[in-house]
């Protein structure tokens, strides 16, 4: 599928066969262009690739702007007793997190806003950190408005009064 890259590989081996590619260089000898564009359109396709995939990867619904998000308190929202579905979805969205850097939830908050929906947040504690320096970890979890995506903000240290 991919043609080796003669050029790439003297710049990216360079050093482990910098000798032999010296012997073959002449003093005023002009760079040489590749001899094909296969292999610039191969490195530029696995760019667009890896673009692509951090893309598909951000913790964004698709419908938002990456730097719009709920805030991290309340503002004029409905706050909501329940809604154990959504809860759910948000717990199984941030578990992998939670479980890897071993985070403790603590107390939470539904409540319904008209730009972003529903919105969950909750207070975490760090391991090993106090709470004594006033600062709030919250994670922000949200469903917009006729949308089944999810979206998730993860606050560190932020000069917020903790959820009740």
């Amino acid at each position: 599928m991919f043609q080796r890259c003669p050029d790439l590989d003297k710049a990216t081996n360079g050093a482990r066969r910098g000798r032999t590619a010296q012997r073959r260089m002449r003093a005023n000898a002009a760079p040489r262009k590749p001899k094909s564009t296969k292999c610039l359109n191969a490195v530029t396709g696995l760019a667009l690739v890896a673009i692509i995939l951090l893309l598909a990867n951000s913790r964004q619904p698709m419908g938002q702007s990456l730097d719009r998000h709920p805030n991290p308190s309340p503002q004029s929202e409905k706050i909501l007793t329940s809604d154990a579905s959504f809860i759910a979805q948000c717990k199984s969205y941030i578990e992998a997190d939670v479980q890897q850097f071993r985070w403790v939830l603590g107390k939470s908050i539904l409540t319904r806003s008209e730009e972003f929906g529903l919105v969950w947040r909750v207070d975490f504690e760090l391991p090993g950190e106090s709470s004594d320096y006033g600062l709030v970890n919250r994670i922000v979890c949200w469903r917009p408005p006729g949308s089944d995506d999810i979206g998730a903000s993860f606050l560190f240290g932020q000069h917020i009064p903790k959820l009740e």
